[in-house]
């Protein structure tokens, strides 16, 4: 019983209240920092590609890459969770990240199925982690079940444009990303955050230190 406590706890959904706020973990400083090398290779992928394409593909790459870095850092500051499991699937997204950053210049050439694929893995990793607290947090389901199948089936367009040629694959993009923001975003989810609320002062914190 003791292996299992020490290697799986269950998902739990977090009140912030007074004197009941998240702290910023050292996983999630280490999460950021995949993210800041990330967005470094997208900056150095715009300065070798200065023209019109190059600033479109730019906003088109940096969309999804925060929007990932946010869709993570809500889940994190609304369930509390840090065993085995879900460090084994947030090193996974970060592996996936990395991959991200290497295919960033290689999109700007025209060659986006190696993005795709693996933007894809991002995606699917926290449809994973919905999915845990969809199973062990009941009181959550109405707002878990939304977002694994939003979020699932933007996973599943951005599979498939890995098999769109440019410049078609972009407006594929866009229809994922449309998708995703929707999830979030929809009269019902906002209804959803009403009745769970994010904990406003972590999420300050966790913005601010990545912009820093």
């Amino acid at each position: 019983m003791s292996l299992v406590n020490r290697w799986f706890h269950r998902p739990t959904l977090h009140s912030p209240g007074p004197g009941h706020h998240r702290r910023v973990g050292w996983l999630e400083l280490f999460y950021d920092l995949v993210f800041v090398a990330t967005f470094i290779r997208l900056g150095n992928a715009l300065a070798a590609n200065i023209s019109v394409p190059g600033f479109i593909a730019f906003g088109m790459l940096t969309a999804p890459i925060w929007y990932t870095w946010t869709g993570f850092t809500f889940y994190t500051n609304r369930f509390v969770i840090d065993d085995a499991a879900h460090r084994m699937l947030v090193f996974l997204q970060m592996f996936a990240i990395g991959g991200v950053a290497i295919s960033l210049a290689d999109v700007f050439h025209g060659d986006t199925r190696v993005f795709a694929l693996l933007y894809t893995l991002v995606r699917l990793v926290l449809v994973m982690l919905y999915t845990r607290a969809w199973k062990h947090v009941p009181e959550a389901r109405d707002m878990t079940r939304r977002y694994i199948l939003g979020f699932s089936a933007g996973a599943a367009i951005w599979f498939a444009s890995a098999f769109v040629p440019a410049p078609w694959v972009f407006l594929v993009w866009v229809g994922a990303m449309a998708i995703d923001l929707s999830t979030a975003l929809s009269r019902q989810s906002r209804e959803v955050m009403n009745r769970h609320p994010p904990d406003i002062v972590h999420m300050s914190e966790r913005y601010g230190l990545l912009t820093i």
